[in-house]
């Protein structure tokens, strides 16, 4: 494509980590645009330039102007982060791809089904020309990234919630891209992922869905957005530069991009990484492996403890919790030993003949390094009987039933001073089948759970299970739980029936609100981690599962929550600790400038990671409205 010469940049430079939004206003007519039909091209063009993404924008010479200052009045500062590049001429001069097209390819058919007036031979010539754009795009790099999207500039037009459908491509474009390989699924292992396809495109149809390259419209892809590697580009423009004048040639007909692309897999010159998405928000939903980071290799320090064996159980998620009193702190550890593991496929093995799954917790004490006070007698193991938790079990066996005080949670009462605990459990429900919250105080002298209650939901259906203490500075004495997450936060507090059974009490909602965000909207947010106080408000690790993936696909952010109203104000950037598969982490702990993450992963091999607090930045803002 020739461009008007601009200034060369560096390509020496450092990439950075963020990717290049590249898109193209180009007049695809033999005759110029009237003013009116600008002023609607470019009224659904602005919520893209509105992004604040870095952007490279493709302009013909005649609309060079008029694009110019309507972007001048509405992102004053756009120097910063857009690039207006310039054809020499119009667009049948400069299109590399259309002059191919007329003087080699000489097509001299259009596909029977098409949608007349607009799909004429230069428009099927426009479509193409993106490749050109990207390709371009990769070579001059103003922004020095290594990633670089293409989006259609009339995109938003079809999305049903922009703000939000947008708010998650802005959130993409400023994360570091750093994954290289294919998570694992049922039958493979993680994979690396060839360079040369480092390609992600939506589509409509799943592969092999139709052989009919030529006739009509091909929806294996759609054709208003990619994501790819600088490198994927280049490859994906060689396979133009070998196959495109054959095919025209070979087929004598013009056809719209999809279908070439289509055609190129088919023939496996081509392995883009496809994602199930329609001509809707769902285009530029990027599954969350593609921008997900590895957390633990800007681990500071990595600790393990040397846990006692027991037989046919396996340490597995930790709880930690400080408690300083006035002659010295105690570091606790509550560590869950299970009888079943996660094999490779996703699929879980339980040490039992009838799958019934037991838990049990261990108990140790750490020194003010987190390191074990004693390694030859430190753990032990906290006595669950129903007579001093004051609980009955349901006797309800069934099976894949779960015995025990599942993924406890350890918080100090600011009335009693007591170490208390919140569990979830099964065997102790009044539904059988169904789990419950317990919560109780977890005595470490005694080495016992103790004096426990079920705490009944605020709602008949739809309960949360991970419910996660939080202590509030300002009103240390009231028993807070974190209820849920997503779409709707809610906090509730612990309250006591009136008239009934001491053991059972419930869960009153306290403070809540709407919560506007991606990935808050996009996903089911559990809370992970008990909640720390920082002078910039509470901060706590929250996670979602992605469906329909195997192994489940966990991934893990951190969320700031106000100091005065509680709701949650921004989030991090979104990561895994190891790998893309089950992991869990009840506690995080903020020592100076670095965080702790107590984690398993796949519901074994704990660990403790220090993560520097500058790899986790609250980058990403989140919208509230009280209810």
């Amino acid at each position: 494509m020739s461009l008007i010469p601009i200034k060369e940049f560096d390509k020496t430079s450092q990439h950075i980590h963020m990717t290049t939004l590249v898109t193209s206003y180009i007049n695809y007519y033999q005759t110029p645009l009237e003013n009116s039909t600008h002023y609607l091209r470019l009224s659904r063009f602005k919520p893209l330039l509105q992004l604040n993404a870095y952007m490279c924008i493709f302009v013909t010479a005649d609309c060079t102007n008029i694009v110019h200052q309507y972007i001048q009045r509405h992102c004053p500062q756009f120097q910063k982060h857009i690039k207006l590049i310039v054809l020499k001429s119009t667009f049948f001069e400069s299109s590399q791809l259309y002059v191919v097209a007329t003087r080699k390819g000489k097509p001299t058919q259009l596909p029977d089904n098409r949608f007349p007036p607009k799909d004429t031979f230069d428009y099927m010539c426009y479509t193409h020309a993106k490749f050109e754009c990207l390709r371009q795009a990769t070579q001059l790099n103003p922004f020095q990234t290594e990633f670089f999207a293409w989006i259609d500039y009339d995109t938003a037009s079809l999305f049903q919630d922009p703000s939000t459908t947008l708010g998650y491509l802005r959130m993409v474009l400023q994360t570091p891209i750093t994954n290289r390989h294919h998570p694992p699924t049922e039958h493979e292992t993680l994979t690396p992922i060839d360079p040369n396809h480092h390609l992600y495109i939506p589509g409509c149809w799943p592969k092999h869905t139709s052989q009919e390259f030529i006739q009509s419209i091909h929806w294996r892809f759609c054709g208003h957005f990619l994501f790819a590697h600088h490198k994927a580009i280049e490859y994906l423009w060689s396979l133009y530069e070998t196959y495109f004048v054959s095919f025209l040639q070979e087929y004598n007909t013009m056809v719209w991009d999809i279908n070439f692309l289509a055609w190129l897999e088919h023939q496996k010159h081509w392995k883009p990484i496809w994602y199930q998405a329609n001509h809707n928000d769902t285009l530029v939903k990027l599954p969350p492996y593609v921008f997900s980071e590895t957390l633990y290799l800007f681990a500071t320090n990595i600790e393990t403890y040397s846990y006692p064996s027991i037989k046919d159980f396996t340490p597995s998620s930790a709880s930690y919790m400080t408690i300083t009193y006035p002659s010295r702190t105690i570091h606790i550890l509550n560590t869950k030993y299970v009888n079943y593991h996660y094999l490779d496929n996703g699929k879980c093995h339980v040490n039992h003949p009838d799958q019934h799954r037991y838990i049990k917790n261990i108990m140790c004490l750490l020194t003010n390094e987190h390191t074990i006070e004693d390694a030859s007698n430190s753990f032990v193991e906290m006595e669950e009987s129903a007579t001093k938790m004051k609980l009955s079990p349901n006797n309800h066996s069934t099976e894949n039933t779960c015995y025990g005080m599942e993924d406890i949670r350890l918080f100090q009462d600011q009335v009693t001073s007591k170490l208390q605990f919140v569990a979830t459990t099964m065997n102790y429900s009044q539904e059988p089948g169904h789990k419950c919250i317990v919560s109780g105080e977890y005595n470490i002298e005694r080495k016992c759970l103790e004096n426990c209650c079920i705490v009944d939901p605020p709602f008949e259906s739809g309960s949360e299970t991970h419910w996660i203490p939080f202590v509030s500075k300002k009103e240390p004495k009231r028993p807070f739980y974190i209820f849920k997450w997503s779409n709707v936060f809610q906090i509730g507090e612990h309250m006591q029936y009136i008239d009934v059974d001491e053991y059972r009490n419930k869960l009153q909602i306290t403070h809540q609100c709407r919560v506007k965000s991606p990935l808050f909207e996009y996903y089911s947010i559990q809370g992970s981690s008990n909640i720390v106080w920082t002078t910039k408000g509470y901060i706590g690790l929250v996670h979602f599962c992605v469906e329909n993936t195997t192994p489940n696909q966990y991934y893990h952010m951190l969320v700031l929550l106000d100091s005065e109203t509680y709701f949650p104000k921004a989030h991090s950037k979104i990561f895994h600790f190891y790998t893309y598969g089950m992991e869990s982490c009840l506690s995080m702990w903020q020592i100076q400038d670095h965080y702790k993450f107590w984690i398993s992963r796949q519901d074994c091999d704990p660990v403790c990671l220090e993560i520097p607090c500058s790899i986790l930045p609250f980058d990403f803002k989140i919208e509230t409205h009280p209810l």
